[in-house]
């Protein structure tokens, strides 16, 4: 039975890493409110570099299918915005 306390604490502890983590869901369009805490509320593709800046370590995007460039692009666009790039944080 004493080795049953310590396996119930560790097994506990995992749930609560696992429930601390959080997911950020995102379409190129976005949808809904935009919070990103579901598909149906999918944060804009526009709004994915600042997300993956701001994100603490832990944090998972679930990416829709699409194009996402970490910076808008017009018809001419120019060497620095054609050479830009996601930039994620460890644990991200």
């Amino acid at each position: 039975m004493k080795y049953y306390l310590p396996l119930f604490f560790f097994l506990m502890s995992l749930q609560c890493i696992c429930w601390g983590q959080s997911t950020i869901y995102v379409t190129a369009g976005g949808s809904g409110d935009g919070s990103g805490s579901s598909w149906s509320n999918a944060l804009a593709g526009s709004q994915l570099a600042s997300a993956v800046n701001a994100a603490p370590a832990g944090t998972s995007f679930w990416i829709g299918a699409g194009t996402y460039r970490p910076s808008p692009c017009t018809a001419d666009c120019g060497a620095e915005q054609r050479a830009a790039t996601f930039r994620v944080a460890p644990g991200v």
